[in-house]
């Protein structure tokens, strides 16, 4: 009874992920995202802040997605993260707002990355189940 081989490849990439991290920012074009840029723009306390952006599906991971800002297609994105995601193709298009809810990850984290990156993966729930044993 061992693990599938899937579900080992998928969290090594979740690994390198996560630890580079820096190396994905640095790949960015300079300009395309700048940090911050929400902060300074001045709105209405009645007015929430609203950010459109496309959402991609991962052919290669069922249930991983990537959230990009506006209209910005998925060749742009850094070449590590399209190397851990695989073919991606628009899943749909999205207003964000603090308000909205997603069915699996907190809107204000999507906000978070979009407004810091230009782009929030959103990873698939965990594929190792656990096995209860009830005795021999």
């Amino acid at each position: 009874m061992g693990i599938d081989g899937g579900a080992i490849r998928l969290r090594i990439a979740v690994d390198t992920l996560t630890t580079t991290h820096e190396s994905v920012a640095a790949e960015r074009p300079s300009g395309l995202f700048k940090p911050g840029i929400f902060a300074k723009m001045p709105r209405p306390a009645s007015q929430s802040l609203a950010m459109k952006c496309t959402v991609y599906r991962s052919r290669r991971h069922d249930e991983l997605y990537v959230f990009v800002t506006g209209d910005m297609p998925a060749d742009e994105l850094p070449v590590s993260l399209r190397r851990l995601t695989g073919p991606l193709e628009q899943a749909m298009e999205l207003e964000l707002t603090p308000e909205r809810r997603l069915a699996r990850v907190d809107v204000n984290a999507v906000l978070a990355g979009l407004e810091a990156s230009g782009y929030y993966v959103q990873m698939p729930p965990s594929p190792i189940k656990p096995r209860l044993h009830t005795g021999d």
